[in-house]
Order: C-alpha cells, then sequence, then structure tokens
C-alpha cells in the first residue's frame, strides 16, 4: 500500500499503476480506514485504489476554502489531475459522500467511467445524522452531540466502535460545514434527483439499514440497483469479498 499528501489530502492507494482507478469516498466524520477492507480483495488487483481521507477528516487537516459538498468535490478533483490517473477513473461513494461524487461527475469528463453509490443520500431522511448539524449554532456542539450519539449505539453494535474513534478525530468544524450543507442540499428527493442524472451508476443498498422514506422512493424509482444482507451501513467493512465483487461486476461492464 502506497500513502501520500497531495493537495493537503492524504490518500492510501494500492493496485496496479496504470489502468483503470477508483477513488473510494468515505461518509462524514469517517476516514478512509472504512475501505481499507478492499485492499485484500481482488479488486484491488484489477483496479488502482485510490482511498481518501476528505478535508478535515482521517489525517487530512482542515481547508479553510473547503466547506460544502462543491468544494469538496472540487478537491477530490484536483487530486485526481495531479495523480494523473492514466484510465478511467470511477468513483465509489458511502453515504452522504454521495453527494459530493455527484459533484466530482462534471470535473472528470470524458474520463469519468461510473458511480458506484453505497447507501448514499437520496431522500431528506438520509440526513437524519448529519443533518443535525444545522440545528447546532457551533461545531463543537454538533460534534459532541455527534459522538455521544455513536458512542450509544456502539455498545450495541460493533461496527459503530470503529467509526466512533474515527468521529473523535474528525476536525469539528469540517464536520459542522458537511452537515450543514447536507441538510441545505437534502430537501425532499433532491440529491436522488442528483444521482439520477449521474450515467452509469449503481446504488448498492439493504433495506434493513435504509430509511423507509429512501426504501420507498427507491421502489418508485428507476434506478440501477443491488440489494445485500446480513451487513450493517458498512458492508465494504462487514462483507468486503462481497462488496468487492460487486464493485467489480458493475466496472467491468464499462
Amino acid at each position: 500500500m502506497d500513502v501520500a499528501l497531495i493537495n493537503g489530502l492524504f490518500v492510501r492507494m494500492v493496485g496496479p499503476q496504470t489502468g483503470r482507478s477508483l477513488i473510494l469516498l468515505h461518509a462524514l466524520a469517517d476516514s478512509s480506514l472504512a475501505f481499507q477492507p478492499l485492499f485484500d480483495t481482488p479488486l484491488a488487483d484489477r483496479f488502482r485504489l485510490v482511498a481518501v481521507d476528505l478535508a478535515g477528516f482521517g489525517a487530512s487537516p482542515r481547508q479553510e476554502h473547503v466547506r460544502g459538498m462543491a468544494e469538496h468535490a472540487e478537491a477530490i478533483a484536483g487530486l485526481a489531475r495531479s495523480l494523473a490517473l492514466s484510465g478511467p477513473v470511477g468513483l465509489v461513494a458511502h453515504s452522504v459522500a454521495s453527494m459530493i461524487a455527484v459533484e466530482v461527475v462534471p470535473h472528470l469528463g470524458e474520463r469519468f467511467s461510473g458511480l458506484l453509490s453505497i447507501e448514499g443520500n437520496l431522500t431528506a431522511e438520509d440526513a437524519y445524522l448529519s443533518g443535525r448539524a444545522a440545528d447546532f449554532d457551533d461545531a463543537d456542539s454538533f460534534k459532541q452531540h455527534f459522538v455521544d450519539h455513536i458512542w450509544t449505539m456502539a455498545q450495541t453494535h460493533a461496527v459503530m466502535q470503529r467509526y466512533f474513534v474515527a468521529a473523535v478525530l474528525a476536525d469539528p468544524v469540517a464536520m459542522w460545514q458537511m452537515g450543514r450543507d447536507a441538510r441545505r442540499l437534502s430537501v425532499g428527493d433532491a440529491p436522488g434527483r442528483a444521482y439520477q442524472r449521474v450515467r452509469p451508476s449503481l446504488y448498492y443498498w439493504s433495506p434493513a439499514s435504509t430509511p423507509e422514506t429512501t426504501a420507498r422512493w427507491i421502489a418508485h424509482s428507476k434506478l440501477e440497483q443491488r440489494q445485500f444482507t446480513n451487513a450493517s451501513h458498512w458492508p465494504m467493512i462487514d462483507q468486503p469479498a462481497e462488496t468487492a465483487e460487486a464493485i467489480s461486476a458493475f466496472f467491468d461492464r464499462m
């Protein structure tokens, strides 16, 4: 595995130096470590995997000019240019990062090969946790509320223990700004309608970890989708082999 700090973004990379690449984008208050289990699957033999710590998360310092989804998308687009990836570039985005990925697509132009969204935001209900940032007047209060909530969940859900550590390390201002922007952009099904305009795309989800409002929206949409079972909101951690296969099957069609 290679690691680097590029344009202020910490990245973990594995796989062939040339050919197809996948940029992996984590959820609010998480880090690129959420995707590391995929590094030990056959996916890493066939694609260059570039797992990014978004600005203010993981090992990436907060950048004053990177606040909302659009600015995060510009930072990712700049990273792609700086890496000079040689072939088609696909995006794999988890949770709220799917809103960032949608914004990245136009920057990639003809090099864009597809977006696989892992339970990405489609309706206002999907911002039920990140969007709470809009209810707080300062970043520190929001972060304390957020990590307290995750700590409570970690007592009964083992997967949340890793997420708690990531959230504790996240920059409070970066969390607050991203969460507030998620709420601002999540009126009705606005995120879903924006996602629908991206082609090709695949929505990877489980009814067990998806709000009912979103599940109903998916049922009436024309999204290309694939369901998983017996995993949490982090299937790449719970089921790395199965998730890697789903990712590979989607991008192999391009």
